[in-house]
C-alpha cells in the first residue's frame, strides 16, 4: 500500500487521492462563482454581508428589533 514503506497512521496514497479531488471541488466552486458574477445573479463574491441582513431579518421577525 505505501510502496513497501511503513507508515505509522495514513497510508500514503489517500491524501494523493484527496488532494486532487479537494483541488476539483475548489475549482468548481470558483467557476460557480464567476458564472454568476458573470451572469449578474450576483454582484460580488463575498456574500458576507447576506448573513449580517438575514440576522438583522430575523430580529425583526421575532419583534426584537430597533
Amino acid at each position: 500500500m505505501n510502496e513497501g514503506e511503513e507508515y505509522e497512521k495514513l497510508p500514503r496514497f489517500i491524501p494523493y487521492v484527496i488532494l486532487p479531488f479537494g483541488m476539483a471541488l475548489m475549482l468548481f466552486r470558483f467557476i460557480q462563482a464567476t458564472v454568476r458574477v458573470w451572469t449578474g445573479e450576483a454582484t460580488s463574491l463575498i456574500v458576507s454581508h447576506e448573513a449580517e441582513d438575514a440576522v438583522e431579518d430575523a430580529r425583526r421577525a421575532h419583534g426584537q428589533g430597533d
